[in-house]
C-alpha cells in the first residue's frame, strides 16, 4: 500500500488485508513523494522492485539480480534514462525504454542468452530529431531555501541579441512533477521561437494531528518561489521581459493565479484551460 502514514512523503507499506493494519515500510524516497507507482514482480512472483515517477521514471530494486541488470544497462547506455519495462518469464529477455533528456527515446532489447543489447524500435519515428531544441535541467535555491528543479527549453534562434518570449508551464495541478522526457507542446513552442520553463516544487504536507482541522498546502509560498525562479531566469538568459506568460490546466490554475496576483508586472499573457478554482475542495489534505 502507498501512503504517507504520518510522514512527510509517501512510502510503500505492507498491509494486512484481514486486520487493515499497516506493517513495515518497504521503501520511501526521502527526497519527495512518489507518483504513478508500478510494482515490478520477478518471474518467481516475488516483489523485484518499485517503479515510480518523480522528475523522471525512477526505480528501486529489492532483487539484487535486477539491480545488477539495471547497473549493466546504465553503464552500456550512459547518456540516457533507462527503464526496464518488461521481461520474459525466465527474465533472460528484457524490454527497455531508453531516452535522453527531452527526447522520446527508443526501445532496446537485452538478450542475456547472447549477452547482447540491441535496438528494437524508435519512439516517434516520424519526428525529426534535428528540429528539437535541447532541454536543460537547472537547479536553483529559492529565497526561503527551498531547492527548485527547473526544465528549460530554449529555441535555437534565441541569443542575447535576439531575446525570445518565455512561457511558464504551471501544469495540471500544484503538485505535478515535470519530467525529463519528450514534451511535445514545449517543443512546438520552441520551434516557433518561444522558450518554455517548467518548475518542480514538491509540495508536501504533514498529516494533521488526530482531532485537528485539515491544513491547506502553502500555495502562496509555492507561487512566490516560482516567481523568484522566473525573475532570476529573465535576468540571466536571452529572454524578452516584455513577453512573459504562463499556461495552466485544471487545478494548476490556482497556483498560477497566485503567482499572477503577487507579481503582475512579470506576466503579460495568461492561458488557463479547464481551470478549477475552488481552492478548499482541491487542496485540503
Amino acid at each position: 500500500m502507498l501512503t504517507n502514514a504520518g510522514e512527510r512523503t509517501n512510502g510503500l507499506y505492507r498491509l494486512d488485508a484481514m486486520t487493515g493494519k499497516l506493517g513495515e515500510c518497504l521503501f520511501r524516497d526521502a527526497t519527495g513523494s512518489m507518483w504513478n507507482v508500478i510494482l515490478r514482480f520477478a518471474p518467481n512472483g516475488g516483489l523485484a522492485g518499485i517503479d515510480y515517477r518523480r522528475q523522471t521514471r525512477t526505480v528501486h530494486w529489492f532483487d539484487p539480480n535486477f539491480r545488477a541488470l539495471q547497473a549493466y544497462v546504465d553503464q552500456s547506455v550512459p547518456d540516457a534514462y533507462n527503464q526496464m519495462v518488461d521481461w520474459s518469464d525466465d527474465a533472460l529477455t528484457v524490454l527497455i525504454h531508453s531516452w535522453p533528456m527531452g527526447d522520446p527515446g527508443r526501445i532496446l532489447i537485452l538478450d542475456l542468452k547472447q549477452h547482447r543489447l540491441r535496438p528494437f524500435a524508435t519512439c516517434n519515428p516520424q519526428l525529426d530529431r534535428r528540429l528539437l531544441s535541447p532541454t536543460r535541467m537547472v537547479r536553483s535555491v529559492a529565497g526561503d531555501g527551498t531547492n527548485l528543479q527547473t526544465f528549460l527549453i530554449v529555441p535555437k534562434t534565441a541569443s542575447p541579441e535576439n531575446p525570445c518570449p518565455l512561457v511558464v508551464y504551471f501544469g495540471f495541478s500544484p503538485w505535478e512533477q515535470s519530467r525529463t522526457g519528450y514534451f511535445g507542446g514545449a517543443q512546438w513552442l520552441a520551434a516557433h521561437g518561444i522558450a518554455v520553463l517548467r518548475i518542480n516544487d514538491n509540495l508536501s504536507l504533514p498529516t494533521p494531528a488526530e482531532g485537528s482541522e485539515p491544513r491547506l498546502y502553502d500555495l502562496k509560498s509555492a507561487a512566490r518561489r516560482r516567481n523568484e525562479a522566473v525573475q532570476a531566469l529573465i535576468r540571466s538568459g536571452p529572454f524578452d521581459p516584455k513577453h512573459v506568460g504562463f499556461i495552466a490546466y485544471n487545478s494548476g490554475a490556482i497556483l498560477a493565479l497566485d503567482a499572477l496576483r503577487d507579481a503582475p508586472e512579470t506576466y503579460r499573457c495568461a492561458a488557463i484551460v479547464n481551470g478549477i478554482f475552488h481552492r478548499s475542495s482541491i487542496l485540503i489534505s
